[in-house]
């Protein structure tokens, strides 16, 4: 289920992040990896980071954002790995937060939820929420971040690409010294 997320990773050899906006499917075993995890998490954080954020600006956002915060918690207690919980731990504080504030506000309002017109002019004068400053904070660091390590990553790939021209060269030199039943299947 989705509790167990936090407690089946393999030991496996450090592989990169992975950038799911155009992955359709993974094996088996690389759903149990660090890298397939933690980029599930951050994808799945950054979505609703910003899908709460703005609810935030709604007059509605204390009801709506109950069930979230009941299933986070609960995914919290859950989880052992200390970068998610610490993560969603500081989320669930800026919901509350934000609940909080906009219960306070609501408390002296004169209209009825039925008054649409109201209701809109009284979330059109909303400050900026908590949330909404967190998000917005949240996604120009994390992609400066990612920007950083995908320019690493691409150094790194030069780097290696030099390192590697002779290689090949010995591969098929090495293939035409086998004779030539050996060539068809290197293994045996």
């Amino acid at each position: 289920g989705t509790l167990e997320f936090c407690a089946t990773i393999n030991k496996a050899p450090a592989t990169k992040p992975v950038d799911l906006t155009c992955v359709l499917r993974v094996t088996k075993g690389y759903k149990k990896t660090k890298a397939f995890q933690d980029g599930v998490f951050d994808l799945t954080y950054e979505l609703l980071l910003n899908y709460i954020s703005q609810l935030s600006q709604s007059i509605s956002f204390p009801e709506v954002s109950f069930p979230i915060t009941v299933w986070l918690r609960k995914f919290n207690k859950k989880c052992n790995n200390s970068k998610y919980t610490s993560q969603l731990k500081q989320l669930l504080e800026k919901m509350e937060t934000v609940s909080r504030d906009l219960t306070d506000k609501r408390s002296s309002v004169s209209f009825t939820p039925k008054d649409l017109e109201a209701v809109t002019k009284w979330e059109s004068e909303l400050s900026e929420s908590a949330l909404t400053k967190y998000f917005n904070t949240w996604i120009k660091i994390h992609r400066s971040v990612v920007a950083a390590n995908q320019s690493a990553e691409e150094e790194g790939e030069e780097e290696q690409g030099e390192e590697d021209v002779g290689s090949d060269d010995s591969e098929v030199e090495r293939r035409r010294s086998l004779p030539r039943k050996s060539r068809r299947n290197p293994r045996k």
